[in-house]
């Protein structure tokens, strides 16, 4: 192989840079094709005050105010209390049905972490729930829940939910 100047011969080298160079020009023009971008749509201070409406309508035993934070279709999926519901119709029925027989005083969400992309955004946090009993006995209890939006029509809406408490434990005596 040559590189000098002589007459006939193959100029290896100005050849090599020359492909080098068109390659990086086609890179630089056509590779930024190659990478989705995700637009970002919302907030996560969005995503926090869709939480604490979800709060807000357990606070208030409010069925209508837990049904403007939810998807109404048939396949958002929530995991609680070790029950699967799955649909909007099943879960307004369940927390019809809970709204009525318990009195849920307080329920806050502390420690809320949210993360977006796109239209999806996840939100996880620590819950603490008081419930007035009947016969007039506070309970307390915690756990931590992890939920799922999608933007739908402008509204980030539950998808998905996935909530747990610590287990009690049962002693039994012999």
């Amino acid at each position: 192989m040559s590189f000098e100047t002589k007459e006939g011969q193959i100029y290896l080298m100005p050849k090599f840079w020359l492909i080098c160079s068109f390659t990086f020009a086609f890179v630089m023009l056509f590779g930024n094709s190659c990478v989705r971008k995700v637009e970002v749509v919302g907030t996560k201070q969005t995503l926090e005050e869709a939480v604490h409406r979800w709060a807000e309508s357990h606070s208030k035993n409010d069925i209508d105010l837990l049904a403007s934070c939810v998807s109404k279709t048939e396949d958002i999926e929530f995991c609680i209390l070790g029950n699967r519901i799955v649909g909007w119709s099943a879960l307004r029925e369940r927390y019809q049905r809970l709204f009525q027989e318990r009195n849920i005083a307080q329920f806050r969400a502390d420690n809320i972490s949210t993360k977006i992309s796109g239209n999806v955004g996840w939100v996880s946090f620590d819950w603490h729930m008081k419930i007035l009993t009947s016969e007039g006995t506070t309970l307390i209890s915690e756990g931590v829940e992890t939920q799922v939006y999608r933007k739908i029509e402008g509204e980030w809406l539950i998808v998905q939910v996935h909530s747990s408490s610590p287990m009690l434990a049962h002693v039994s005596t012999p």
